[in-house]
């Protein structure tokens, strides 16, 4: 491939320095499309080339009546190649029209052509994407005299009244409008216009004709390959458009997902955990980390958490919209997206998946979970009597960890913890003032439910998330394995008591105050 055209996005208003790059061979067997690119990274060039080469198996060839040894797109088998790309594409359309003119401007057929790109598209282009496109269909009925050689031009059957000619297109579109995506469209023409070779390699806009256009186009979005997804890395609410209030909610009982309103709980809670081979997001609860948010398929269109299994349907690929919200189209099926049943807003209301519509109870805002306190030196105190403290001993066992126990509250150096904020991970990190080098751990290593103060590292053993318990004071879930909490050990408040990890009761065992003494 060469490059023939590389201009400047005029285009101002998302604040874009987009390419135009127009891409051709003169190698058929390589191919037979006229490839318009706009790339605003030009990272994602190669994306861009690999979309087109994908698509090139979709040229078939024409009836014999249209002509021998002409290839026209086929929007079948478009379809099917733009379901089995990967990365996995979401909003797969495409239309399939024959539009007719008896002797009009060839600039009306070129404007009836255009009505139907953008019903397909469903959006306002940039402006420097229309005027390519604009550009680009003008040339597929005009000054074809010298593209008449070209690799995307095949011309057909001719007759001393009629020319036939297929001309074949792919527009792949990466910027600020379609962010994390790059937007392909494909477009097959098949030509007949009552005229004949000689005249129709000189038409003009100005002039006149007969036509009878078969339009095949498709339009897909792909995840960017080359992309940073680390962003939306953390624990985050989902919350709906219809009211910017209520979120999406897992039950603790049977795993069902409604929604409610947001009262803070830990099954209010998401965390997003982008799966590199896959390019989407698989969306744990928090309450439960194993448990993620899928469309099983099997009832309908109902969504649940489900044990982990790493299926289609508990992959999300996120779709940003022009304002803050987001679709959240399921990898199942990447036409469905994840909404509100009936539009209510109303506590319990069903979440399940249907088709892109564009209306509020397919938007959400995704919402990052910030800090609960602010990074500083505390005391942890049990819930048991408001007063004992959490303690590190001074001495380490045979793995060199340190015990931790419950004592009186003396404010000594080892009762003292440091809390630090993971902002991508909306967690805490606890290292003790004593020995500022080592972490709060729940260790894996140990096999137990025992805790200990270890060395540093980025584990999830080494994070915690605090949940409100009521009454300012808060749970204390570790992240290794979100069902289990810190927990003092048989309910006793004696000095020298052990902790441990157990599931969430909602006893006073595992409760704390967390005292700032900075």
């Amino acid at each position: 491939m060469k490059q023939l055209d590389l201009i400047q996005n005029p285009w101002k208003k998302l604040k874009t320095n987009a390419r135009v790059i127009v891409l051709s061979t003169n190698a058929l067997d390589n191919t037979q499309t006229l490839d318009v690119t706009q790339i605003e990274d030009i990272t994602h060039l190669e994306q861009a080339i690999m979309l087109s080469n994908n698509f090139q198996a979709a040229l078939i060839p024409t009836s014999l009546d249209f002509g021998r040894d002409t290839l026209r797109f086929d929007v079948e088998q478009g379809f099917n190649i733009a379901n089995h790309l990967f990365p996995r594409a979401v909003d797969v359309n495409f239309i399939s029209r024959t539009l007719s003119q008896n002797n009009n401007s060839i600039n009306t057929m070129i404007n009836m052509v255009l009505t139907e790109l953008r019903l397909l598209l469903g959006i306002s282009l940039a402006n420097s994407v229309l005027q390519q496109l604009i550009a680009v269909i003008t040339e597929t009925f005009t000054n074809l005299n010298v593209q008449k050689e070209s690799a995307w031009i095949f011309w057909g059957r001719e007759t001393a009244q009629q020319t036939n000619y297929t001309y074949n297109i792919l527009f792949a579109i990466q910027n600020a409008q379609t962010g994390n995506f790059m937007r392909a469209i494909p477009i097959g023409f098949e030509i007949s216009t009552y005229a004949i070779r000689e005249r129709v390699l000189f038409f003009t806009v100005r002039d006149y004709a007969s036509y009878n256009v078969k339009i095949q186009a498709i339009n897909v979005m792909q995840p960017l390959i080359k992309s940073n997804y680390v962003n939306l890395s953390g624990i985050y609410k989902i919350i709906t458009a219809l009211n910017n209030r209520s979120v999406i909610t897992m039950s603790t009982t049977n795993g069902y997902v409604n929604l409610l309103d947001d009262n803070d709980n830990i099954n209010q809670k998401w965390i997003f955990e982008f799966n590199h081979n896959q390019f989407a997001y698989i969306i744990r609860n928090l309450s439960n980390q194993f448990l993620v948010l899928t469309w099983t398929g099997s009832t309908a269109n109902n969504i649940f958490a489900t044990n982990y299994q790493g299926n289609d349907g508990q992959f999300w690929v996120i779709q940003g919209v022009d304002d803050d919200y987001v679709y959240l189209a399921n990898m199942r099926d990447t036409r469905y997206v994840l909404q509100i049943e009936n539009s209510t807003n109303y506590n319990g209301a069903n979440v399940i998946v249907g088709t892109k519509t564009g209306g509020s109870n397919q938007r959400f805002l995704i919402k990052r979970v910030n800090r609960q306190i602010q990074n500083g030196i505390y005391n942890i105190k049990t819930a048991l009597n408001n007063r004992s403290a959490i303690t590190m001993s001074t001495t380490s066992n045979n793995l060199g960890d340190y015990p931790i126990s419950l004592w009186d509250n003396n404010n000594d150096i080892n009762q003292q913890w440091i809390f630090e904020f993971e902002a991508n991970k909306s967690t805490y990190q606890i290292k003790n003032v004593n020995h500022p080098n080592l972490l709060l751990s729940w260790p894996l290593a140990t096999f137990s439910n025992g805790i200990y103060v270890t060395s540093r590292s980025r584990e999830n053993e080494h994070f915690w998330f605090l949940q409100s318990a009521g009454s300012g004071t808060f749970y204390l879930v570790n992240m290794r394995d979100t069902r289990y909490v810190l927990q003092v050990e048989s309910s006793s408040a004696t000095n020298g008591t052990h902790f441990i990890m157990n599931q969430r009761t909602g006893n006073s065992n595992q409760k704390f105050l967390i005292d700032n003494i900075n």
